[in-house]
């Protein structure tokens, strides 16, 4: 025969389990703020980011979420800058085909743009441009999490706990 708690057990375990509903949601929302703010720390900054509207692409990140089911709660970190992929992974001779790419004018019949490796000015139709390593702005802020999550995640879950007037003290595991 199992146990049967009443009286104030009872209403500590629910009072427990209704902040922690709470502080699941201030917890999701704070790490992905700090996942938000790591992506950014990770993208590189240049001149160049001004093209694309007057927004630099470490400036473009938003948070999706939360979209909750009945066992988790999502949230996201996206951007709408088109060259964004671009940015995150291996293009050229360092990405999966190792070669390297043509860009051509789409909106004038000639590129006319200063090549800063050859010290001038570059004006023709076409460049084979050489690609570039990618920042991985994204994998390193989502491994950034990974590795601190589970320490977060159990020092909210003690901090509750207290709230509602449980002991915590770490030596049942």
């Amino acid at each position: 025969m199992g146990a049967v708690i009443k009286g104030s057990a009872a209403k500590s375990l629910n009072d427990l389990a209704r902040s922690m509903d709470k502080a699941v949601d201030e917890f999701g929302a704070k790490n992905v703020e700090r996942l938000k703010r790591d992506i950014r720390s990770e993208t590189p900054r240049s001149s160049e980011d001004e093209f694309a509207g007057g927004v630099h692409l470490a400036d473009s990140y938003y948070v999706v979420g939360p979209r909750k089911t009945a066992r988790t709660v999502t949230y996201r970190v996206k951007t709408d800058v088109k060259y964004a992929p671009w940015v995150e992974w291996d293009t050229g001779i360092h990405g999966p085909r190792g070669s390297r790419y043509r860009i051509a004018a789409r909106r004038a019949n000639f590129l006319h743009f200063y090549w800063k490796n050859a010290g001038k000015w570059f004006k023709g139709p076409s460049v084979m441009h050489p690609g570039s390593k990618g920042a991985h702005m994204f994998a390193k802020g989502a491994d950034e999490l990974e590795r601190k999550l589970p320490a977060r995640r159990e020092t909210m879950v003690r901090v509750e706990a207290r709230k509602q007037g449980f002991r915590v003290d770490g030596r049942y595991r």
